[in-house]
């Protein structure tokens, strides 16, 4: 499914158009008459986008807008335990450059390469980098709640070091970003991999942001990225460089 795929009579020559943020900081700009369908709108009333039901919420208990990134820590109480992590996005200088292979569809239903649309990242705004970094203990509970949720046996596995992370790539979805307020109202999504391929050690999935209700919650994409998952947060998976 596209980067656009979600949104209601959208077509792949539409929603390619311009893939990058508006002059106000909106992601995902939405072709005439289409209506955003997962949930509340990111970019709209913050006060309404919130945790859905089935999403796994955290408090954005330390949240800090740097010159060079965003640095939060997300923490949640399971059963007895503080579950949670840490959070790095580093944001452009106002130089960053982002874009995206444009492909189009020949007669015969082939893809077809249309060349490359890039775009300034907005000084302040996330690139497409994101760390995430373990806080040890709570981190190490994080690795217990993903057994349970997932269905699997428990197990005595640790996370990641502390203080080491996961550097994955982040795409923001839909949202709207104003780095002079700490806002960032964001549907994102995150892609775990240690090459180009989409194989064993390939996984993806929702990251929601907001700063100004000062949470973060996460979904799942799909249930095959759930090994995948657990491996990396557990160091099993790592990336090759």
């Amino acid at each position: 499914m596209g980067l656009f795929g979600w949104l209601r009579g959208s077509s792949p020559r539409q929603a390619d158009r311009h893939p990058g943020p508006s002059q106000e900081g909106i992601y995902g700009l939405l072709p005439k008459g289409a209506v955003w369908q997962l949930g509340p709108d990111p970019a709209g009333d913050p006060t309404v986008f919130v945790p859905q039901q089935g999403e796994l919420a955290f408090e954005l208990v330390e949240l800090e807008w740097r010159h060079d990134a965003i640095r939060a820590v997300a923490l949640v109480r399971w059963q007895e335990r503080i579950v949670g992590f840490g959070l790095l996005l580093p944001v452009s200088d106002g130089t960053r450059v982002d874009g995206v292979e444009m492909v189009g569809m020949a007669a015969g239903g082939q893809p077809v390469p249309q060349g490359k649309l890039e775009w300034i990242i907005p000084k302040g705004h996330p690139t497409r980098e994101v760390v995430l970094a373990s806080l040890g203990e709570p981190t190490n509970n994080f690795v217990r709640l993903l057994e349970e949720c997932f269905g699997g046996p428990a197990t005595t596995r640790s996370a990641i070091p502390a203080n080491s992370g996961i550097i994955c790539e982040m795409v923001i979805l839909r949202g709207m970003v104003e780095p002079e307020k700490d806002r960032m109202t964001a549907r994102c999504k995150i892609f775990m991999r240690t090459s180009n391929k989409e194989d064993e050690t390939y996984a993806e999935f929702f990251l929601n942001v907001n700063t100004l209700a000062k949470k973060i919650w996460v979904s799942e994409k799909a249930s095959q990225y759930r090994a995948p998952i657990v491996g990396w947060v557990t160091g099993e998976i790592r990336r090759l460089h």
